[in-house]
């Protein structure tokens, strides 16, 4: 044909006015692609967009905040808060540290001599006593062995030996039952303590009513044995 052209001619790489590919029939019912044109953001639509992540920001720490413990919590009404708390306690806890800063009077015993090593010098000396130095001082008051001093003094310890044995000591968390009397080793100091504080005149260590309870059930006790110990001897000689 006249008019066909051989390849080489229509592409001709070293010339340059070689035409452009003809379309081919593959070609013929693809749709012409669209130019791609750039996209350039609009400054409002950047701020409005930067503005509600924030706000999402700010609302999604409100669930941390809403978890803290309460003394976490940074506010100036926190009830909770370490420094409320503090200033609330303030008077109670330095009107406690004054009273056991007190200094108590020393006594002598009758009919001389001078005060007890272990009086206590403070009424924090005396929160600190142990059931060794009770027991010492009341044997050098005259208090264990009634004798002609023992009731010269303000105040007696009335000292019950046997209500304060150690011999009739109860472990912790004993039963209660027949063995209710019996007291364990920090009933018995408390006991000791009270009865040496009322000794020396510091308020509140009147006899509480428990205690008088558990002293009328240790004589309710011994009556009772007695008793069974009599009626056995008189059994026995029978």
């Amino acid at each position: 044909m006249e008019h066909s052209q051989s390849a080489s001619d229509l592409y001709d790489i070293n010339s340059p006015t070689t035409p452009k590919p003809t379309s081919t029939a593959m070609d013929i019912d693809r749709p012409p692609m669209s130019p791609i044109t750039p996209i350039t953001p609009n400054p409002s639509d950047l701020v409005s967009s930067l503005g509600s992540g924030i706000s999402r920001a700010s609302t999604s720490t409100a669930p941390l905040t809403a978890s803290l413990p309460p003394w976490r919590k940074q506010t100036s009404n926190n009830p909770a808060h370490p420094s409320r708390i503090l200033k609330r306690h303030t008077k109670a806890f330095t009107d406690k540290i004054a009273k056991l800063r007190l200094r108590l009077a020393p006594i002598h015993p009758l009919p001389t001599g001078p005060p007890h090593p272990a009086f206590p010098a403070t009424y924090l000396h005396f929160y600190l006593l142990t059931e060794d130095e009770l027991d010492s001082m009341a044997r050098y008051y005259s208090q264990v062995s009634p004798d002609a001093y023992t009731f010269m003094y303000p105040e007696c310890m009335r000292w019950d030996k046997a209500f304060l044995s150690p011999s009739n000591e109860k472990s912790e968390g004993g039963a209660n039952g027949e063995e209710y009397w019996r007291l364990t080793k920090s009933q018995r100091l408390w006991i000791k303590r009270r009865k040496f504080g009322k000794f020396i005149g510091l308020r509140g260590c009147e006899t509480p009513v428990e205690e008088i309870k558990m002293r009328v059930r240790m004589l309710e006790v011994k009556a009772r044995r007695d008793v069974e110990m009599a009626v056995g001897r008189g059994a026995k000689w029978m």
